[in-house]
């Protein structure tokens, strides 16, 4: 297993993946999102990465972005301003179960801790248990809850360094 920064060439290849797990247990995303659009912005600022196998098979991706859609709710640590959001992240199904989630995600928080960037948020469906429960597991807390494109969420930060 190897884990990069996705390329331009993966692009059709993650939005595969993301696709493959429309409609399964705690997964929000539907066929009209991630999109492509989503995988080439991500990839075209450096912020997403991959685990592939050793036939280059992309078995897992999640992305650290920079944005401020999230800026709006009130629950997040205000004295952190340097914050990446941790989104999309996908395991293929074959593949799950193996702690690929965990082993991506940790790489992603040394190589935000490299770049000094203090925090990472997110949201996570309050249905996705495994979710809930790998993010507790690395650290992350919950700080409130919200309602945003037409779900309802858990938001959840770890912050990296002060």
């Amino acid at each position: 297993m190897k884990i990069r920064r996705a390329q331009s060439a993966d692009a059709n290849s993650v939005v595969a993946l993301y696709q493959s797990l429309v409609g399964t247990p705690g997964c929000p995303w539907h066929e009209d999102y991630p999109t492509l659009e989503n995988a080439q912005s991500d990839i075209s600022s450096s912020s997403l990465y991959l685990i592939e196998d050793e036939t280059d098979k992309i078995l897992a991706v999640a992305s650290a972005v920079e944005e401020t859609d999230l800026d709006t709710f009130e629950c997040w640590n205000r004295q952190v301003t340097n914050w990446r959001s941790l989104s999309r992240v996908a395991v293929r199904q074959a593949a799950q179960g193996r702690g690929l989630a965990q082993t991506l995600i940790s790489a992603i928080i040394d190589a935000l801790s490299e770049r000094e960037s203090v925090g990472l948020r997110l949201l996570v469906s309050q249905d996705n248990l495994s979710a809930l429960a790998l993010y507790k597991k690395l650290g992350f807390k919950q700080v409130g809850q919200c309602f945003a494109y037409g779900a309802d969420w858990d938001c959840y930060e770890l912050i990296l360094s002060k």
